[in-house]
């Protein structure tokens, strides 16, 4: 039926158009028409030698390997299943090791098909946004996040869907087997320190250049609103600073994130979208493009400067051993205590050991970063969900300081009627030293004000036309705003 369906006139996809409505031809960009990458399945050796031979409860479809788990905490997915299934593979990165609310914290949602970072945000995981999210299963909207293209003999080429995807609580890696040898990827969330890596190598073939496309949303409207990027150089890497006459600007007026290369990446180009246009020419549109010079081995570091001051590079020092010792310490810390050993001949046992790990890494993230892969707006603390899951989850772990910690900031935005509003806050500074007032509250509420979201900060009324926090402090906030309650969250 599917076949006689595209058959059909009306089956055929329609073609773009040769003007637009005011007669002119439209733009012609990177994202229109570079192709994506062209990419092989990876044969049993090269599986082997960058996944290992310990492949645990491996998926076959009719003989054909569809993924594995191996490793620590590690789940490899191939190109077929990708290929197979409608909901795209996704991984949430949270930076940091705290157990409570930390503001200065970053998180990304990664996707197997090339988006090696979107949605980046720090602190507040929906209104504190720095880079776009992808919101479309199909991969219709190349342009959002960040995405790579790497040069070939016949041009530039978008990376798409890999021959592999690896995933780890902390991040991620993308295998890229084509004609022209094999690149890896790789994006992680430090756990040391509040940071975004991102690392490219050729594994084969020659000395590559690379274009890296950062859609930015510092303009609003999740970068759909034309507004070209404010970018600084300096002897570290790259500074994008908020615009002061954005309604972002005026919440975050000293606002930036950098972007700043590590190790020996040599920087060709620093640009906007003119190098995305073919013909060279500026339409204003939010991206900032760097293109790296022809090299075997890149890597990047993103961190905020938002709600904390950035250190630069030389101020850190942190590894990628110092990184994988540091993230497999986090991951026994928080769920090492509870073990699955499996007798033998029980592979259900076993698969429910495995996947543990992977529950406690959601539950953080429901926890501390609240946003789902779906969820394409990010979200906020829902006093209902938080005082579930988040207080269940630390209670089988015995982590009774956060779990103070959270019951703390719960009933210190008790409202004085004796209920609770909708979405709960947090902050930097101890529940305990914040006063139970409607007004104190943090980046992680999306229903009170505070220092993170609102200027001018904990005095008068927010300058955000729809914070709710420019309600009179007499009056309580509606139950069910029209502009869009929180996912999960009601009131109860």
């Amino acid at each position: 039926m599917v076949a006689r369906v595209l058959e059909l006139p009306e089956g055929v996809a329609p073609g773009a158009p040769a003007t637009t409505e005011t007669g002119s031809r439209p733009a012609a960009t990177l994202f229109s028409t570079a192709p994506v990458l062209a990419c092989e399945d990876l044969d049993a050796d090269t599986l082997a030698k960058y996944f290992g031979d310990d492949r645990r409860h491996a998926e076959m479809d009719h003989g054909v390997l569809l993924s594995f788990f191996s490793g620590a905490h590690r789940h490899v997915v191939l190109r077929v299943k990708e290929r197979r299934i409608l909901r795209p593979h996704g991984h949430i990165l949270r930076t940091g090791d705290h157990l409570v609310p930390d503001e200065a914290s970053l998180t990304s949602t990664a996707w197997m098909d090339g988006v090696f970072h979107s949605l980046v945000t720090q602190g507040h995981v929906n209104i504190n946004r720095v880079l776009s999210t992808s919101r479309s299963y199909l991969g219709l909207f190349r342009a959002h996040g960040l995405r790579i293209f790497v040069e070939s003999a016949a041009g530039w080429q978008l990376l798409g869907v890999p021959s592999a995807f690896a995933m780890t609580p902390g991040g991620c890696r993308w295998l890229y087997q084509s004609a022209d040898g094999l690149v890896a990827v790789e994006s992680r969330a430090a756990t040391r320190v509040h940071e975004l890596g991102l690392a490219i190598d050729v594994l084969a073939g020659p000395p590559r250049r690379f274009l890296l496309s950062h859609h930015v949303t510092f303009g609003g409207d999740d970068g759909a609103d034309p507004a070209a990027v404010r970018v600084e150089r300096d002897a570290a890497g790259i500074v994008v600073r908020t615009d002061p006459e954005t309604d972002f600007g005026r919440r975050f007026p000293d606002g930036l994130f950098r972007f700043d290369p590590v190790a020996d990446t040599a920087l060709e180009r620093v640009a906007g979208d003119e190098a995305l246009f073919l013909d060279g020419r500026s339409r204003r549109e939010p991206y900032l493009v760097v293109v790296t010079a022809p090299c075997a081995a890149a890597a990047f570091r993103i961190t905020g400067g938002l709600t904390a001051t950035p250190a630069l590079a030389g101020d850190r020092g942190v590894t990628a051993a110092d990184e994988d010792a540091a993230e497999v310490a986090f991951w026994a810390k928080v769920a090492g205590t509870v073990t699955v050993h499996a007798p033998v001949g029980a592979p259900e046992v076993a698969r429910a050991g495995e996947i543990l790990p992977w529950f406690a890494h959601d539950a953080l993230v429901h926890y501390l970063a609240p946003r789902g892969l779906e969820q394409y707006s990010g979200g906020g603390w829902g006093t209902r969900d938080v005082c579930q899951g988040p207080v269940e989850l630390l209670l089988a772990l015995g982590l009774f300081a956060p779990l103070r910690d959270l019951l703390l900031r719960v009933f210190a935005t008790q409202n004085p009627e004796g209920d609770w509003p909708q979405g709960s806050r947090s902050s930097r500074a101890t529940a305990a030293s914040v006063p139970a007032t409607r007004t104190a509250t943090s980046s992680f509420g999306r229903y009170w004000r505070s220092p993170s979201i609102c200027s001018p900060p904990r005095t008068g009324r927010c300058s955000t036309s729809r914070c709710p926090s420019s309600i009179p402090r007499a009056t309580p906030p509606p139950s069910t705003p029209a502009w869009a309650p929180m996912s999960g969250a009601r009131s109860r």
